[in-house]
């Protein structure tokens, strides 16, 4: 049986949205996160990886996903904003996917959440 999420959020303007995804799935403060990815602001997959291989949480491979198609059931996924069908040139953001549900790290009443879509995740292989 998978532990319940007690959500977490990032600074308003902070780039720290993968090492928030982090500290949720491995259960741990958002400071013992980012002491583990090693990066206090903008994160790739594989430092979210290696973060959570340093918290002891096993990862699956990398892989590309389509228009929202194959998202892991446990996982972290990166998407893109699209405004009017277009790409926002701006950096992606990390989202957790635990049992299904999606863990969105910006704060509940942050002033831009344009729709996104789904580019790449991995599973998260430990979820007990």
């Amino acid at each position: 049986m998978p532990r319940d999420i007690t959500p977490l959020y990032q600074g308003a303007y902070e780039k720290t949205c993968g090492q928030t995804c982090v500290a949720m799935a491995a259960g741990v403060s958002r400071e013992a996160a980012i002491a583990a990815v090693g990066m206090p602001a903008g994160t790739w997959g594989a430092d979210l990886k290696r973060g959570l291989a340093k918290l002891g949480i096993r990862t699956g491979k990398t892989r590309t996903l389509r228009h929202n198609a194959g998202a892991p059931q446990f996982g972290i996924v990166n998407i893109n904003y699209r405004v009017n069908g277009r790409k926002v040139r701006r950096p992606g953001h990390w989202l957790l996917v635990w049992d299904g549900l999606i863990y969105d790290p910006l704060p509940p009443d942050h002033e831009w959440r344009p729709p996104g879509e789904f580019i790449s995740g991995f599973d998260i292989l430990d979820i007990d």
